[in-house]
Parts: C-alpha cells; sequence; structure tokens
C-alpha cells in the first residue's frame, strides 16, 4: 500500500520534534535564559527518571540535549525521535543533530510519508506537554502564554511545504480562560484543525472538565469546527507511576510496560470522564479525539457505563446511553494492536476508529513495512466501505475535513508520476 495505492492512509498522530531556536527565535529578547532553550551537558547531569539514572552501555548518550528555562530542565530534546535510531530502548539520540530528518524537517517528513504509503498526517507537540502541561507550570505566565503562541505559528510555518498533507492541531494555555478562547480563534484563523487539552484538567489545578467553568472553550471550539484532542499523557499520568522504587525493583523493561499501559487505563479514564460530564450533551456538534489512546479497552468500558448508567436509578437522566454519545462524537485511534480492530469493530463502532503511527515516538510503527503491514493486516477482511473509514474516511470527518481533498492527493501523485 503506497502513495500510488486507490486507498490513502490519514495518519492521526505524528510528532514533530520541534527546532533548538523555535523559541528563542520567536521570543522578545527581555525573557533572555527563561526562553525555552537547548544545552548539551552530561548525561550525570541530566534529569532521566524515566530511563533511570543508572549508568547505559551507550556511549552515544555521554552527552544529552536538554530543554531548559532558565536553569530548569524541561525534558530531553531528542529521545521523543527513535525512529530510525540504532541500539535497543532505552538509547535514543543524544542530540537533534542525531535524530532523522524526517523526524525534524517537512520535507524529509513527506518523503518518509511517501514510502510509507501515508497520504496525510496530524501533528501533535512533545516540548510543551501533550496537554500544554509544561507551560502551565511556568511561573511566567505572559511567557506561557508567548511560548503557546510561538509553537502554534511554528506549525503552520512547518506545514507550509505541503499544507494538505499535514494538519496542524494547536496548543492552548487553557488556565487562562479568556486567552485560551482567543488563541483558539486565532490558530483557527491561521490553519489549525484542532486544539489539545488535558483530559484531567483537575490534575492542573483546574476545574473538572464537566465544570461549566469551560464552556466558553467548547463554545469556540465547536464554532470553528476544531476537534478536541485528549493525547495521552496529558493528565500527568507519569507522576504517579514512573517512580524511582519501581526502576530499583523492577528494572526498566517492567517500568516502561507499566507506565505506558497505565497511561492508556489513564486514558480510558479520561473517556469515562468526558461521556459521563454532560459536555456532549451542550455540545452535541463538538467532536473529541482520544490520541495515542488504542481502542481494546473501549467494549468493556461502554458496556460497564451503559450497564450501570441504566442500573443507577433515576438521577440518570440524559437523553442516551454512553455508548450513543461516544458514536456519536468521540474517537479514538490504534496502531499496533491486532485483537480489538480484526474482532471488535463492530461494538466500537467502525466509525469512531482511525489510525496512526505516533512516529517518529519510541512506539511508532517504524520502518515504512510495519504501517504497510499494520493496515494491510486490519483493512484485508473488511468489505470496501469499511476500509475506506479506517484508512481515511472516519480521519477526514473527525477533522472536519472533505475524503476528496485526501484522495485527490492520491489522484495529482499518480499523474505526476
Amino acid at each position: 500500500m503506497t502513495m500510488n495505492s486507490t486507498l490513502p492512509i490519514f495518519d492521526c498522530d505524528g510528532h514533530v520534534t520541534e527546532p533548538a531556536d523555535l523559541w528563542t527565535s520567536r521570543l522578545p529578547s527581555k525573557w533572555a535564559g527563561d526562553i525555552p532553550h537547548t544545552r548539551i551537558i552530561p548525561r550525570s547531569e541530566a534529569s532521566l527518571t524515566l530511563i533511570g539514572e543508572g549508568p547505559i552501555s551507550d556511549p552515544r548518550l555521554d552527552n544529552l540535549e536538554m530543554w531548559f528555562t532558565g536553569d530548569k530542565m524541561l525534558s530531553t530534546a531528542a529521545a521523543g525521535a527513535r525512529a530510525g535510531w540504532g541500539g535497543a530502548f532505552p538509547s535514543f539520540p543524544p542530540t537533534l543533530e542525531h535524530a532523522s530528518d524526517a523526524a525534524r524537517d517537512a520535507r524529509a517528513r513527506l518523503e518518509y510519508m511517501d514510502s510509507a504509503g501515508i497520504a496525510v498526517q496530524a501533528l501533535y507537540p512533545n516540548v510543551g506537554g501533550f496537554g500544554s502541561q509544561t507551560w502551565r507550570a511556568m511561573p511566567d505566565q505572559e511567557l506561557a502564554l508567548a511560548c503557546v503562541r510561538a509553537y502554534n505559528d511554528f506549525l503552520i510555518d512547518w506545514c507550509s511545504p505541503a499544507p494538505d498533507r499535514f494538519v496542524p492541531v494547536a496548543a492552548i494555555p487553557f488556565w487562562d480562560l479568556t486567552a485560551a478562547v482567543e488563541e483558539i480563534e486565532r490558530a483557527a484563523s491561521i490553519g489549525h484543525r484542532g486544539l489539545i487539552f488535558s483530559g484531567a484538567p483537575q490534575n492542573h489545578d483546574q476545574p473538572l472538565l464537566g465544570d461549566p467553568h469551560w464552556d466558553p472553550m467548547w463554545t469556540a471550539a465547536q464554532a470553528h469546527d476544531m476537534v478536541v484532542s485528549f493525547h495521552l499523557g496529558s493528565g500527568n499520568f507519569g507522576s504517579r507511576h514512573h517512580l524511582a522504587d519501581r526502576l530499583k525493583r523492577e528494572g526498566l523493561a517492567q517500568t516502561f510496560t507499566r507506565i505506558t499501559v497505565a497511561g492508556f487505563l489513564d486514558g480510558a479514564q479520561h473517556v469515562l470522564d468526558l461521556l459521563l460530564s454532560g459536555v456532549l450533551d451542550r455540545y452535541p456538534d463538538l467532536r473529541f479525539f482520544a490520541a495515542e489512546s488504542g481502542i481494546g479497552w473501549l467494549p468493556f468500558v461502554l458496556e460497564s457505563m451503559d450497564y450501570y448508567s441504566m442500573r443507577s436509578g433515576q438521577d440518570f437522566d440524559r437523553e442516551m446511553r454512553p455508548s450513543d454519545y461516544f458514536r456519536r462524537q468521540v474517537y479514538a485511534s490504534f496502531w499496533y494492536e491486532q485483537i480489538a480492530p480484526e474482532r471488535l469493530l463492530d461494538y466500537i463502532g467502525e466509525d469512531n476508529v482511525v489510525f496512526e503511527t505516533d512516529f517518529p515516538h519510541p512506539s511508532c510503527l517504524y520502518p515504512e513495512h510495519e504501517v504497510k503491514e499494520a493496515m494491510a493486516r486490519v483493512l484485508e477482511p473488511l468489505n470496501e466501505p469499511t476500509r475506506r473509514k479506517i484508512a481515511y474516511e472516519n480521519a477526514c470527518r473527525m477533522f472536519g475535513r472533505d475524503p476528496k481533498s485526501v484522495t485527490n492527493l492520491i489522484d495529482r501523485r499518480s499523474s505526476a508520476g
């Protein structure tokens, strides 16, 4: 399955590896060293909770490029760009220069997408967090807002070599509701098709998801036909799972597995909160996307919600069952799973499932043949209308895009070739 195929692939979750000068080149110098920037430091000075503080048998990791604001270390610069990097996990590119071109450069990304059969890819951040939580934690909120705006502008510029091949998803300063609404308006005006938000805002000292506090934000998103994405990790799940004592007692592989699977369970909790929050009642045209979510947990969660809502008595007076709200307004994605997309689509709802690769993160489908094999394995037993839904039509509906605009990409490239 390639870009010359008649069936395009819409990848609903890719990531951009932000360049070292993203913020220093765009923000006023008045903030000086507090502007996010990178430094190369000895690994012994880096705070690497996920991969542990002990020695790693990869001398290439002796010096690491890290993101900083002031003297506060934010994250590694290139650990999320493992695609194409040799060596077993937890080895990763020590600097941005060592990361693959496709992780950093739009034209190189397009070449990779062509080789993998991907027509369109939605783009999410790294440095700011999957729910903008990095910016929420900054003490200077004027600088935090400036960082959000600079990232959103950067992402539009990054997509400029082929804006029809990318779907930019905006960061939102959710901790300042007025600024959040203004940024949704601005982001929509420059080409963003969605926004990232925490599936658990209460974990960031904000009101619960169903609180009317958020209604102005939902109103703005719905008015601009922007999907709201709850990306895996947007609720700060890691702080409860990758503890130092687990690494010491259980080792890296077990700890990494634990926090990843626990992240999916936290994502299920976000969907549970959403479906019971009343938001979908008040905003019936607003779409939500559980990005990097997996789908295998959905049948149990939806069935359980329907059962217990029915058993809960007279105070449950909503118009539909929770699963009906899900099928009307919520989407979830798969990439490596086999059981759920092959056996459970009928129950989940074939209109609510989309595909992703998570490129270039450690769990991504890579190299190209993994993308093609994953899609072929899932699509082969399905009828043609369902194949189109899973490959690209559901994603088009989710992001408010005409499916013909995606199939036309194939037609144009076939003619050019």
